[in-house]
């Protein structure tokens, strides 16, 4: 990418069932909270608590930590994540409105924000039909994505 795509490109990642799409957007998300941005993370493919738990393995805590859950570790994932920036919606939410909710919250904080889509197969949009077929769903999305 000649140095990584420029702020605000949108960028989509393509691959195969199980080829760690999600592992690669968790790391680039990681990067930019790092960074001192805002970042929503629409998980459909995964619940969004599994996409926390993802983070959380990232700061350091087991799997096993995140499953059992204990209050020595809730209080310690508690801490590492506060205040970070990361704003995880679920597939309740369409593309519109998690892009809305993140867009208030980073203004409010006065941070920059990226959205994450995962992923855009099943995400939906304001605009599509309940029967648009897939090739029209993705393409609507697709369009609310350059939209916002």
């Amino acid at each position: 990418t000649g140095g990584g795509p420029p702020f605000g490109a949108r960028c989509y990642v393509l691959g195969a069932p199980d080829a760690g799409k999600t592992l690669f957007v968790v790391a680039i998300a990681d990067h930019l909270l790092a960074k001192g941005m805002d970042v929503g993370f629409l998980a459909i493919d995964e619940e969004p608590g599994d996409v926390l738990t993802r983070f959380l393995q990232r700061r350091g805590f087991s799997r096993q930590d995140c499953e059992h859950r204990s209050q020595r570790d809730l209080a310690a994932m508690r801490a590492a994540m506060a205040d970070v920036g990361l704003f995880l919606y679920g597939d309740e939410l369409t593309i519109e409105a998690a892009a809305q909710d993140l867009a208030a919250r980073a203004q409010k904080r006065g941070r920059p924000a990226a959205l994450i889509i995962d992923s855009i197969q099943t995400a939906r949009s304001e605009s599509e039909p309940a029967d648009a077929s897939m090739h029209v769903a993705v393409t609507l999305r697709t369009r609310a994505i350059r939209a916002l």
